[in-house]
């Protein structure tokens, strides 16, 4: 499932959401839209503990400081149960073991 753009993606995903955290806030809706798409990269970069850590808190935050319409939750949901299938079926896990990343 690896994909190099998204490897190459993650970067800068995580330095928009570094800084949309201390400028508009960890619960903004601009910073947790920049967490879902850094844990929709880190699934297609075959990152799934990632994926699963960042996308949850995402889902947490976004449920309970903004009740999201449903079509934008049910997205990251999705990215979320696929991660976990993929760990689920065996497939190798690239999250880096003492990276701390998993934005939560």
């Amino acid at each position: 499932m690896a994909d190099r753009r998204a490897s190459q993606a993650i970067p800068l995903a995580e330095r928009a959401v570094d800084g949309l955290t201390r400028t508009a806030g960890p619960e903004a809706i601009e910073t947790l839209r920049a967490r879902s798409i850094l844990a929709w990269a880190y699934l297609f970069d075959s990152r799934f503990s990632d994926a699963i850590t960042t996308g949850e808190a995402a889902l947490r935050s976004m449920t309970r400081a903004h009740g999201l319409a449903a079509g934008e939750v049910q997205w990251l949901e999705r990215n979320v149960d696929e991660a976990r299938e993929a760990r689920r079926n065996g497939e190798q896990d690239r999250s880096p073991r003492s990276s701390g990343r998993g934005w939560r």
